[in-house]
C-alpha cells in the first residue's frame, strides 16, 4: 500500500467519523466552519504545519499552540477532533481530512462536484451555460464547477460529476479509433 493510499484511508476513516458526530450533534455547520478555519491556518502559515508535524515537540506542546491559536475560533467538537488528531500523531493528515470533509458536507447538502477538463482556457459566458445546463441535468441541484486546462487532450471536454466521468476528449477518441484500427475492426 502505497503513502498516499494511507494517507486517503486515514483522511476518509477521520473524516467520516467527524461527520457522523456532527450530524449525530447537529453541528455540521459549526464544524464546516471550523474546518475552514483550520484549513485557512494550514494555506497562509506552513510554519503551523512544521510545528504539527515536528518529532521534535510533543503532543502536549503542539495541542496547547493548536488551542491557543484557535480558542473561540473552533466549535467543541473540532477542537476535540483535533486534539485527538494531534495525540495521534495525525496531524500531518489535516489537509486530506478537512477536504474529504467538504467533500461531505457537499454531498449532504446535494451539491454535485463538477470538475470539467479542457483543451483551452472557457470564456465565462461558456462557463455559465455550462453550470446551467449541468443544473438543469441534476434536477436543480446545487454545484461546484472546477474547470482546468489540459491541452494533451487535445480538444473536446472531459467532465467529472462526483464519481462519474465523460470524457469526449479528442484525445480518447483518437485512442479509440486506433484500438479499433489494430483490433481488425472496421471503423
Amino acid at each position: 500500500m502505497s503513502m498516499s493510499d494511507t494517507s486517503s484511508r486515514i483522511a476518509d476513516v477521520y473524516s467520516q467519523t467527524l461527520f457522523e458526530l456532527a450530524v449525530e450533534q447537529e453541528a455540521i455547520e459549526a464544524v464546516k466552519d471550523s474546518m475552514d478555519a483550520i484549513d485557512e491556518l494550514l494555506k497562509s502559515d506552513e510554519s503551523f504545519m512544521g510545528f504539527m508535524t515536528s518529532p521534535y515537540f510533543t503532543s502536549e506542546q503542539k495541542l496547547a499552540l493548536a488551542e491557543r491559536i484557535f480558542a473561540g475560533r473552533l466549535d467543541e467538537l473540532t477542537l476535540n477532533f483535533l486534539s485527538a488528531a494531534i495525540a495521534h500523531h495525525r496531524a500531518e493528515f489535516l489537509p486530506n481530512i478537512i477536504a474529504e470533509y467538504g467533500r461531505l458536507y457537499r454531498r449532504h447538502h446535494k451539491y454535485l462536484d463538477v470538475r470539467v477538463t479542457v483543451s483551452q482556457p472557457m470564456e465565462w459566458d461558456a462557463i455559465e451555460a455550462l453550470k446551467i445546463a449541468i443544473i438543469k441535468l441534476s434536477s436543480g441541484g446545487r454545484i461546484t464547477l472546477e474547470t482546468e486546462v489540459n491541452p494533451s487532450i487535445i480538444g473536446g471536454v472531459i467532465i467529472r460529476c462526483n464519481d462519474t466521468v465523460i470524457d469526449n476528449s479528442v484525445k480518447k477518441r483518437l485512442r479509440s479509433a486506433v484500438e479499433t484500427i489494430m483490433s481488425g475492426k472496421s471503423l
